[in-house]
């Protein structure tokens, strides 16, 4: 994650305009802003499946980029809504299913992006954010003095979610999607190892609470305890902890 500074004498920049990622994907799609991408996809008509079983948010999608310059190909952003429907459906099982919002979709869609570049080329992917970062800068007259990207960096993501706008949900489909990638990436003989998946909680209380949606997910999770520490019978296990634990 590259970091942000403003030079002293730099003039005033909206909080927004610091957000380096977040403007990158929004080009990949030829866009500035989220509004001008997402258009009409605050409209419910646009949540649950076509008969082709895709997003109607993929449809409206693939629309937009077959009518301007877009980086990311047809066939990307189908494999990547058909991974998305498939990580919805999973966590979705135990719950009588779930549908998107079109704002859940498009942080789904971003860390399906980010994923596949980071595992598959994470030295290209570096270089593509600092020429991006740099420009940025540069529309900005040097407001923003952005550090470059570095590799210890790039294995960080923020994400910034209302309250009571799903980011639970969203959470746990971010494991799903970590999963995924990094098994990819172990298949095609890249030599990377994760340890362990961990939730860190603010208090006991949270723990439970987050070992129970994460069971309702399907996703196998343990409590932290001492005598066991982070060792679970399988790495896909998530542990659960609470901040006074560690």
């Amino acid at each position: 994650m590259a970091r942000v500074s403003r030079r002293a004498s730099a003039p005033e920049v909206a909080f927004s305009d610091h957000l380096i990622l977040f403007h990158y994907f929004l080009d990949l799609f030829g866009h500035t802003k989220l509004s001008a991408l997402a258009g009409e996809l605050n409209n419910g008509v646009y949540e649950g499946l076509n008969e082709n079983q895709n997003t109607f948010f993929f449809d409206y999608l693939d629309r937009k980029i077959a009518a301007q310059p877009c980086k990311v190909s047809r066939d990307q952003l189908r494999q990547y809504d058909e991974n998305i429907c498939r990580w919805v459906k999973h966590i979705g099982a135990k719950r009588g299913g779930i549908k998107l919002k079109y704002f859940q979709y498009m942080a789904l869609m971003f860390t399906e992006i980010y994923l596949d570049k980071y595992f598959s080329d994470q030295k290209s992917f570096e270089e593509e954010l600092n020429a991006f970062a740099q420009a940025q800068d540069l529309k900005l007259m040097g407001a923003l003095n952005v550090s470059a990207y570095k590799p210890e960096c790039m294995n960080k993501l923020a994400f910034m979610c209302a309250t009571g706008s799903g980011k639970t949900l969203i959470m746990h489909v971010n494991i799903l999607q970590f999963q995924y990638y990094l098994k990819r990436a172990k298949c095609t003989g890249k030599r990377v190892e994760i340890n362990k998946i961990i939730v860190l909680a603010p208090n006991e209380g949270m723990s439970k609470q987050h070992l129970d949606e994460l069971a309702l997910s399907s996703i196998p999770a343990e409590m932290f305890t001492k005598d066991r520490g982070f060792v679970s019978q399988s790495k896909d296990t998530v542990i659960v902890i609470d901040m006074n634990k560690l």
